[in-house]
Order: structure tokens, then sequence, then C-alpha cells
């Protein structure tokens, strides 16, 4: 199967994006002994352009994920 680099960005922006979002839920779900845990809340995604992305968390936590620059 050949990709050819549209295809190759969308690819590399959908499983960064699942790998994010599903290491936000994981991290929400796992909280500290006698820690309260996070007020329900929606995070927030932010298209930047190409394939960068900004997650923003329900308490502020933001995210910018730029497979270009990482």
């Amino acid at each position: 199967m050949e990709l050819d680099r549209r295809d190759f960005l969308k690819l590399g922006s959908a499983l960064t994006f699942t790998i994010a979002a599903g290491g936000c839920a994981t991290a929400s779900q796992t909280a500290a002994p006698g820690t309260p845990a996070a007020a329900g809340g929606k995070v927030e995604v932010h298209w930047l352009g190409q394939a960068a992305t900004k997650l923003t968390s329900p308490t502020g936590k933001v995210i910018v994920i730029d497979p270009f620059l990482t």
C-alpha cells in the first residue's frame, strides 16, 4: 500500500489525536488516593493548521501537538 503525502499527514494527525485523547481519558480516571477527581468537562480541540492541534483540558492544561516540530 502506497500513501501519498496528504494521506500520510491525515493518518499521522488522526493517530496523534487518538493517542492524546486516550491519554487524557486515562489520566483523568486514575486519580491518586485521597485526591478529588476533576470535575466533569469537555476537552477542547483547536486545529492550528496543517497537522498542528491544540488540546485544552477542563482543568486548563494545554497540549500543542505538531508532528513536524516534535
